[in-house]
């Protein structure tokens, strides 16, 4: 018997918008003067099982290219410790800042 999966959810308009906000691990030590977007946006949530799977749009954080790669090196769960944040935290902000783009 066939099940359909159940995909994640994806939302390019917030994505492109969280990667137009500052890094979650620079901005806090980084006056704002000099404060650059993150670029990106960085799923942090638990994948589904096979190749390439992405967790919802909306388990994401902004993240600088830099970091993105340290979290894709050492993991996240090492990230959050190393730099005392919580992306759940830093995700549910931004998915309430942003929830007018939110269907």
């Amino acid at each position: 018997m066939f099940f359909p999966k159940n995909k994640p959810e994806r939302d390019p308009e917030y994505l492109k918008q969280l990667a137009q906000e500052p890094c979650c691990i620079c901005y806090p030590i980084v006056c704002v003067p000099r404060y650059k977007p993150g670029g990106m946006a960085h799923h942090y949530g638990k994948k589904g099982k096979g190749k390439g799977q992405k967790c919802s749009d909306y388990q994401t954080v902004p993240i600088c290219l830099k970091h993105h790669n340290e979290v894709h090196w050492k993991g996240n769960k090492f990230i959050q410790e190393k730099y005392g944040i919580d992306f759940e935290k830093i995700s549910s902000y931004y998915r309430d800042k942003y929830k007018e783009l939110i269907c």
